[in-house]
C-alpha cells in the first residue's frame, strides 16, 4: 500500500538525487577539459556555496544568519566531517583508489546510516528496510560494474579512503537529519559548506589557479546551483518527512541517473547488468515506499 504523506518525501529525495546525479559530467568536464584537480573543484563548491548563500540571507532573511540556539557544534560537525573530510575523503580516493572502487565503497554509506538511524535516531531496522538495502547496494555494485576486475586497482590505503569517504557521506545524512527541523537548509548550508572550505583551503595548491579561467565559471555556477544549494535544500526538506536511512537508500538512485547522464551526453552505452542494476535499485526504492507508516 502506498502512503501518500510520505510520497512526497520520496520526491524531494528523488529530485535531489537527480540534481546530484549531475555532478559526474559536470566534475568530469572540470577535470578533463580544464585541469582542475578535484580537490580544487570540492574548495570552490564550498566556498561559492556558502558565500552565495550568505549573501541570499542577508539580503532576504537576515535572521537566519545566526545559528539557531544548540546548533553550532553539529554544524561545525556537520562542516568539518560531513562535507570538508567527506569532499577530501573523495578526492583523496580519486588519486588513490580510482573512481570505480571509491563508488563502491561510497555505496556503503546507507549501511552505516541505518545502523546509526536505528541505535541512535530510533529508526526501526525493519525486514523489508534490510531487504531494500540489500536490493540498493547489489544494484549499485552492478551499476558500476564491479565485475569488471580492470577497472578497480585496489590498494589498502584506497580502501581506508573509500571508507573513510562512506563514513563521511554518513555524517552528512545523519547530522543532516537532526539539524533538518531545528535550523533553516540556508542557515545549515550557509555554516556547513562555509566550514568545508575553511577545512579544504589548506589542501590548495597551483591548481586553483585553473579555476580562474572564465571559461569555467558557467561549469561552477551549475555545480554550485544543481548539486548543491538545489540538491541540499531538497534533501534536507526532505528528510523532514521521511528516515534518513530511507532517504540515504533512496540516493543510491544517483549511479543510475549518472549512468543515463554520461549515456546522453558522452555516448557511453549501458550494459546489460547495469540497467539489472537501476531496476534493482529501482524496487529497493519502491519497497520503502510501500512500507508500513509505523516502520518510518
Amino acid at each position: 500500500m502506498i502512503h501518500p504523506p510520505r510520497t512526497r518525501g520520496y520526491l524531494l529525495v528523488l529530485a535531489a538525487t537527480l540534481l546530484w546525479s549531475s555532478l559526474g559530467p559536470l566534475t568530469k568536464t572540470l577535470l578533463d577539459g580544464f585541469h582542475i584537480p578535484s580537490v580544487s573543484i570540492a574548495f570552490l563548491r564550498c566556498l561559492l556555496a556558502s558565500s552565495a548563500m550568505l549573501i541570499g540571507l542577508a539580503t532576504l532573511r537576515r535572521d537566519l544568519i545566526k545559528a539557531p540556539p544548540g546548533t553550532l557544534w553539529q554544524l561545525i560537525v556537520l562542516g568539518v566531517f560531513g562535507v570538508g573530510g567527506f569532499y577530501a575523503a573523495l578526492a583523496a580516493g580519486v588519486q588513490l583508489a580510482g573512481i570505480s572502487l571509491l563508488a563502491v565503497l561510497g555505496y556503503l554509506a546507507p549501511v552505516w546510516v541505518s545502523i546509526i538511524g536505528a541505535l541512535f535516531l530510533r529508526e526501526p531496522f525493519t525486514a523489508r528496510k534490510v531487504v531494500s538495502l540489500g536490493l540498493s547496494l547489489v544494484g549499485a555494485m552492478l551499476a558500476v560494474k564491479i565485475y569488471d576486475l580492470n577497472a578497480f586497482s585496489l590498494s589498502l590505503p584506497g580502501a581506508i579512503v573509500g571508507l573513510l569517504a562512506s563514513f563521511g557521506y554518513a555524517f552528512f545524512a545523519v547530522f543532516s537529519k537532526t539539524l533538518s527541523g531545528k535550523c533553516d537548509p540556508g542557515t545549515m548550508l550557509m555554516y556547513a559548506y562555509g566550514i568545508a572550505a575553511v577545512v579544504l583551503l589548506p589542501f590548495q595548491g597551483r591548481g586553483l589557479g585553473n579555476a580562474l579561467q572564465p571559461a569555467t565559471w558557467p561549469f561552477l555556477a551549475a555545480v554550485i546551483a544543481g548539486p548543491t544549494l538545489g540538491a541540499w535544500s531538497l534533501f534536507s526538506l526532505a528528510l523532514r518527512r521521511i528516515p534518513v536511512s530511507n532517504a540515504t537508500i533512496v540516493t543510491s538512485l544517483d549511479v543510475v541517473f549518472s549512468n543515463v547522464l554520461a549515456f546522453a551526453i558522452f555516448g557511453e552505452l549501458l550494459q546489460p547488468s547495469q540497467l539489472l542494476g537501476g531496476a534493482l535499485i529501482l524496487a529497493a526504492v519502491i519497497l520503502l515506499q510501500i512500507e508500513s507508516p509505523a516502520n518510518t
